[in-house]
């Protein structure tokens, strides 16, 4: 394991520790947990290391919890495919109204997301994507 990596572990345990103490006891890791530690990395880096933060996803959470429950022998999450279901679906919901909030640093980061899709596609073509998601958004409500 490289030193960032274990220095990442380090960090992503030390911060579900403090956002859900249960997660050792196999409490599922919630959305919400995760878009805290997110908020906090891009709060606490510095504009020129901006670009790291991206590096805290959902999936290396995740992951880094798998890992530190593994090595340490704690329980997993309890999981059933009846139950799963809807609380995917509650996650789901509650994800999309938060993405929803505009403040300073998600605005920032949507800018960055959208200059790499610029570096991959070109702009009519996500000009056209960004209109059908409209209008399946409109169709919605």
């Amino acid at each position: 394991m490289t030193k960032k990596c274990s220095l990442k572990e380090a960090f992503i345990e030390k911060k579900l520790d403090e956002y859900q103490p249960g997660w050792k006891q196999g409490e599922d890791i919630t959305t919400e947990t995760k878009q805290k530690i997110r908020e906090y990395v891009a709060s606490i880096l510095p504009e020129e290391l901006e670009e790291d933060a991206t590096c805290i996803s959902d999936y290396s959470i995740q992951h880094m919890a798998r890992k530190i429950r593994k090595r340490e022998n704690l329980p997993e999450p309890k999981k059933s495919n009846k139950g799963n279901n809807r609380v995917i679906d509650k996650v789901s919901e509650t994800t999309q109204e938060m993405q929803k909030t505009r403040t300073a640093n998600n605005f920032k980061e949507l800018l960055k997301e959208l200059k790499s899709l610029l570096e991959k596609f070109p702009l009519s073509d996500i000009r056209k994507a960004m209109d059908m998601l409209e209008k399946s958004q409109d169709s919605r409500a």
